[in-house]
C-alpha cells in the first residue's frame, strides 16, 4: 500500500480496513507512507505489527519517494503495488512500470488531484500502465474521465468499505455533557472550507428557540476551526456547539448523536458517511459526490441540492427532529443498506478479484 498522507481521514481508514482484511485471509501488506503527511495511519500500521516505509512529503518532484517505494520493494517483494490518491499513483506508476510488477490505483481524490496540468500528465501516464483504476464513485470516475480525456470504462467504482462499529451511546453521552432531552447533531470531517461544517452551525441557529439541541464537529483541526469559533460566538451558540476535534472514538460519536450532517461542498465516497450509515441513526447529505448514491433520498436519510442553503437546512433538520417515526425508519434504512453494500469483506472481496484477475478491470 502507498499512500501520500498519514492523517486521520476516509482514504487513510479504507487503506487501514483493507489491509487488515487482507492479512485476516492470509495475504502480507506493507505500507509506505510519508513522515510528514500526518501521524494516524502510520501509528496505526506499526501497532499492529504491518512493515512501514516512510520518506519526507516535499516539493513538486522528490526523488525520496522513488527511493523508498525501491527501498521497500526490494525488502518485501510484493505481487502487488496498491497507490492511493494522485502523488502515489504517479510515483507508484512510475517505479511499478521499472519493475515490472503489476500497479493498482485507487482514487479517492478531491478536486485538487487535477488542477494542475503535471498532474494530469502523470495521472494519464500512471492510468496507461496500470493493472487496474478504481474510483469510489461514478461522479469522480466521470470527472477524471472528462479532465484527463480518457474512457471512464478505464476506471472501475469500487465501493470503500467499513467494519461498522457499535458504540456506547448512553456513556457518551454523559462524558460530553449531552441532556437527556437534548438533541445530539454530529458532523464528522477535517476541519475545513470543503466540509462545510459552517452551514451546519448556521442552520442549528435558526431553529425555534424552544428547541434543546448540541452540535458536535469531530475531525482534524484546519483553516475553518477558528472560523467556527468565531460564527458560534456571533450566533450566541458558544454553548451548544462542542469541537470535539480529531476523535478516535467515532462509534461511539455516532450512537451518542441523533442525526448525522455531512454538507459537503466535494466528496468522493466518505467512509464516514458509511460509519454514520451503519450506525442506524438518520443521515443528512448534500448532493455531492456519490453521496447521492449511497443515501436514498426519503429513503435512507435526505439529501439537499444546494449545501450552502442554511434555511434550507434548517427546515430540513427541525422536521426530522419534530418527526422520530421517520428518523428511526430512515435509520434502519440506512443502517440495512451499509450493511449490505459497504462492508469491508465486499470491499476486499473485489480487490482480491481484482489482484488476481478473476474479475475484468475495465473493458
Amino acid at each position: 500500500m502507498l499512500t501520500e498522507t498519514s492523517r486521520l481521514g476516509g482514504a487513510e481508514v479504507m487503506i487501514r480496513n483493507l489491509s487488515h482484511d487482507l492479512r485476516e485471509r492470509g495475504h502480507e501488506v506493507g505500507l509506505v507512507a510519508p513522515s510528514n503527511g500526518g501521524d494516524w495511519l502510520h501509528h496505526q500500521m506499526e501497532r499492529d505489527g504491518f512493515p512501514v516505509w516512510q520518506f519526507e512529503l516535499r516539493g513538486a518532484i522528490n526523488p525520496i519517494i522513488t527511493a523508498t517505494i525501491r527501498r521497500a520493494i526490494a525488502e518485501f517483494q510484493p505481487d502487488i503495488i496498491h497507490s492511493h490518491l494522485w502523488v502515489m499513483a504517479a510515483y507508484g506508476g512510475y517505479v511499478s512500470w521499472l519493475a515490472k510488477i503489476p500497479h493498482v490505483i485507487t482514487m479517492h481524490g478531491d478536486a485538487t488531484e487535477t488542477k494542475y496540468l503535471r498532474r494530469r500528465v502523470a495521472l494519464r501516464f500512471a492510468f496507461a500502465r496500470a493493472k487496474f483504476v478504481a474510483v469510489v464513485s461514478e461522479t469522480m470516475q466521470q470527472d477524471l474521465a472528462r479532465v484527463l480525456g480518457i474512457p471512464h470504462s478505464r476506471m472501475l467504482v469500487v465501493d470503500n468499505g467499513s467494519s461498522l462499529p457499535q458504540g456506547d451511546r448512553d456513556r457518551t453521552r454523559r462524558e460530553l455533557g449531552i441532556g437527556e432531552g437534548q438533541f445530539g447533531v454530529l458532523c464528522v470531517g477535517s476541519q475545513g472550507p470543503r466540509k462545510n461544517h459552517s452551514t451546519v452551525l448556521k442552520a442549528m441557529a435558526l431553529l425555534p428557540p424552544a428547541t434543546d439541541w448540541v452540535l458536535m464537529v469531530a475531525g482534524p483541526f484546519g483553516e475553518s476551526t477558528q472560523l467556527l469559533a468565531d460564527e458560534a460566538a456571533r450566533l450566541g451558540v458558544e454553548s451548544r456547539f462542542r469541537n470535539l476535534g480529531p476523535r478516535h472514538d467515532v462509534a461511539d460519536l455516532l450512537a451518542a448523536r441523533d442525526l448525522f450532517v455531512m454538507p459537503s461542498l466535494w466528496e468522493g465516497m466518505p467512509v464516514a458517511l458509511v460509519e454514520a450509515m451503519g450506525a442506524g441513526k438518520p443521515i443528512v447529505a448534500s448532493r455531492v459526490g456519490g453521496m447521492p448514491v449511497m443515501v436514498r433520498d426519503g429513503v435512507d436519510g435526505v439529501i439537499v441540492d444546494d449545501p450552502t442553503d442554511e434555511q434550507r437546512l434548517a427546515t430540513v433538520i427541525e422536521g426530522l427532529i419534530a418527526d422520530p417515526a421517520r428518523r428511526v425508519g430512515l435509520g434502519e434504512s440506512a443502517r440495512a443498506k451499509a450493511k449490505a453494500e459497504y462492508s469491508v469483506t465486499a470491499m476486499t472481496d473485489t480487490y482480491l478479484e481484482l489482484y488476481q484477475g478473476r474479475q475484468r478491470a475495465y473493458a
